[in-house]
C-alpha cells in the first residue's frame, strides 16, 4: 500500500481506560494525521495525556527516571484508542449499506467515506 504520512481524517476519537475499558475521554476535536512516527492532530492532541499518564505513573511506581522511560515496552494496563474513522455513527453505516442502491460494494461505500489512501 501507499505510505500514511500525510494522509489526515475527521474521526471521532476515544480513549478507554486501561483498567476497566468502561471509562472513556472523548476528543472534542475531530482532526487526525498520520505522520511519518506515528499520529497528530487536534483530536490526538486532546487525548494525549490520556495515553501517557499511566506509562509515566507505571515508571515512577518502579522507581525509575525520565531518562528510565520505556513507554514500548510497559506493562501497565494501557489505556486503549478507540477511533471511528469516518466519523459516521454505526446506525449511519447500517442504512448506508442496507438502503438502496444496496447493490453498490462495501469498498464502494468506504470510498465515500474515507480518504482514498486510508
Amino acid at each position: 500500500g501507499e505510505p500514511m504520512p500525510g494522509v489526515s481524517a475527521q474521526v471521532e476519537l476515544k480513549v478507554a481506560d486501561g483498567s476497566s475499558k468502561k471509562k472513556k475521554a472523548q476528543a472534542n476535536r475531530k482532526g487526525f494525521l498520520f505522520t511519518h512516527r506515528g499520529y497528530s492532530g487536534p483530536s490526538i492532541l486532546d487525548l494525549s495525556h490520556h495515553l501517557v499518564r499511566p506509562l509515566v505513573r507505571a515508571n515512577d511506581n518502579k522507581g525509575g527516571s525520565d531518562a528510565d522511560q520505556d513507554f514500548e515496552t510497559a506493562t501497565v494496563d494501557s489505556p486503549t484508542m478507540v477511533i471511528n474513522w469516518s466519523g459516521i455513527k454505526r446506525e449511519e453505516w447500517q442504512e448506508r449499506l442496507t438502503v438502496p442502491p444496496g447493490k453498490a460494494l462495501v469498498v464502494s461505500r468506504l470510498r465515500e467515506a474515507l480518504p482514498t489512501r486510508l
